[in-house]
């Protein structure tokens, strides 16, 4: 005899297909955005609630990210496991939609990554942000440009 573990029925039921209540044939989350959740809790989740550049289209600091770095944009998508010229920018990009309050899945559907590729460039950044010069001076003098370009 199998028995399902509480968790298993608390998920089905969230998912609509057990004891949920419903009988208008939806399934699933109503939304994403649970206001019964603290803000810290909310965060957690993935979605990231800001007052502050909060209405900046990500589409607008991509195309201000291109414009300062002049690298077009495809070139992010290139992989970064063989020694190539962009991998800075990658972290620099990352950086950029994280200044912006971005989280993380939403920087890596940027990139055609995982959000978990996006953690991994994110703390490559603060690393050489620490460790190299260059890499600090060149991404604050790019960060400058763009949010001047942005009028932020």
């Amino acid at each position: 005899m199998y028995l399902q573990s509480r968790f298993q029925l608390l998920r089905q039921a969230a998912e609509g297909r057990v004891g949920s209540g419903r009988n208008d044939g939806r399934r699933g989350r109503k939304g994403l955005y649970h206001s019964s959740l603290s803000l810290k809790k909310e965060v957690g989740r993935g979605s990231v609630h800001s007052e502050d550049n909060r209405d900046m289209k990500t589409l607008d600091i991509a195309l201000a990210f291109q414009y300062v770095t002049q690298v077009p944009f495809e070139n992010l998508f290139e992989d970064c496991r063989k020694d190539n010229e962009f991998r800075h920018l990658k972290y620099w990009w990352t950086a950029t939609c994280r200044f912006f309050k971005r989280s993380y899945p939403q920087i890596g559907e940027t990139l055609g990554r995982d959000h978990s590729t996006c953690v991994f460039y994110y703390k490559r950044h603060l690393k050489m942000m620490d460790d190299e010069k260059w890499y600090r001076e060149g991404y604050f003098k790019m960060l400058d440009e763009l949010l001047t370009r942005l009028g932020a």
